[in-house]
């Protein structure tokens, strides 16, 4: 970071990169996750695990 916490990009990439996670961080703040929603990502990311884990592939 700059003296003024401006963060310093890499390049054009990394700056663009940077920015878009930081909007979804904010954005997630603003709108966040019920509890049924949560327990329903979870569910869907076991389901991954187990289809991968039978396929061999961990």
């Amino acid at each position: 970071m700059d003296k003024n916490n401006n963060p310093e990009y890499l390049n054009e990439f990394h700056k663009e990169q940077t920015e878009q996670g930081l909007n979804q961080v904010a954005a997630w703040a603003e709108n966040p996750m019920t509890f049924e929603q949560k327990l329903e990502q979870q569910k869907m990311l076991d389901e991954q695990r187990a289809r991968r884990e039978a396929n061999g592939n961990s």
